[in-house]
């Protein structure tokens, strides 16, 4: 009885611990149009507006190390190919005052935005967590964790596309 006890027990423990490893490491469906977009003076972003061909949204917390070294990366990317082709949203759950120590701390002029849910609500766990999508508004890759944006890798794929 001891041992269907304790193997019951273990069983209970493992299936936890791989829903919330599965949870952490899962990389979720791109919320962007689940969501309500603020600016900071109160401007709601319509993002069937955006006429660029290719879409680069990262959701980022302030505190995050990662997201703040990224961050110059993505707008060294949007520089190389240039503003008519690539849109840059930057989303956090945060409150403002964070969110713009964040965009200082960055040194970029990147469109921040304000998520109306919280983006654990949203399925986001890891930061930053950065989707690129192209023309036809697919997933062309996703990162988590810190990516160099600015990447012959990067650039190689919108180009071919």
């Amino acid at each position: 009885m001891k041992k269907i006890s304790f193997l019951i027990l273990i069983i209970v423990f493992f299936f936890f611990a791989g829903r919330k490893l599965w949870r952490h490491f899962h990389v979720p469906d791109m919320p962007l149009n689940h969501v309500e977009l603020t600016s900071e003076t109160g401007e709601k972003l319509k993002t069937a507006t955006i006429n660029q061909p290719y879409l680069l949204v990262s959701y980022f917390q302030s505190w995050c190390g990662d997201c703040i070294r990224e961050a110059p990366s993505i707008e060294a990317l949007q520089k190389s190919l240039g503003k008519e082709k690539l849109e840059v949203i930057l989303i956090s759950d945060e409150d403002w005052s964070k969110i713009n120590r964040f965009s200082s701390l960055c040194k970029t002029n990147l469109p921040v935005y304000q998520s109306g849910t919280s983006l654990e609500d949203l399925g986001i766990h890891i930061y930053p967590t950065t989707w690129l999508l192209g023309p036809d508004r697919q997933i062309m890759m996703v990162k988590q964790e810190g990516f160099d944006w600015n990447s012959e890798e990067v650039i190689k794929l919108i180009q071919k596309n």
